[in-house]
């Protein structure tokens, strides 16, 4: 019978979701997107589409 009806266990995870790795989205990184040669060419002439935080 034991065959029949098998025993279903549910293991409990220790381990916590990020696995150790921060999660930036929860902090505000402004100024730190885009390439250097970007990043210049937006201090100098800025495009008004994309704004500059």
């Amino acid at each position: 019978m034991a065959a029949i009806f098998p025993v279903i266990r549910r293991g409990i995870s220790t381990s916590i979701v990020a696995n150790g790795k921060k999660n930036f989205k929860k902090f505000n990184l402004y100024g730190k997107r885009g390439t250097r040669a970007f990043k210049e060419k937006q201090r100098t002439n800025p495009d008004p589409d994309i704004p500059v935080y």
